[in-house]
Order: C-alpha cells, then structure tokens, then sequence
C-alpha cells in the first residue's frame, strides 16, 4: 500500500510567490517563478516583466 504525499496548498504556493517576488525586487532582478509539487507537476508560475526562463536556484 502506498503513502499518501504531501502537497502544496495553492494559498501555500501563492505565499512563495509573493516572497520569491519580494527577494527578487530586492535584489533588483527580474525573475520566473514556479512552484512543482513533490511529483514536479506545477502548481503556480509567475514570470516578471523583463524575467526568462532560466533556472537559477531551487528552495529545499
């Protein structure tokens, strides 16, 4: 039998948008933003004017 999986609560994914925007504009950069599940299906994206695609970091 196997284990159910923690999710990401859309409010939850919301809430790390609104941050990683916060730490963007911070450090004065232009960024996209995706939040996956555990299974790497996305759960909210964000790209801010003059953003790319590129992955530059990922949050534990």
């Amino acid at each position: 039998m196997s284990s159910p999986v923690a999710t990401i609560l859309l409010s939850n994914a919301q809430l790390m948008i609104e941050r990683s925007i916060a730490a963007a504009r911070a450090l004065e950069v232009a960024c996209s933003i995706a939040v996956v599940d555990s299974s790497g299906h996305l759960l909210s994206f964000i790209r801010q004017d003059g953003g790319d695609g590129r992955v530059s970091g990922r949050l534990p």
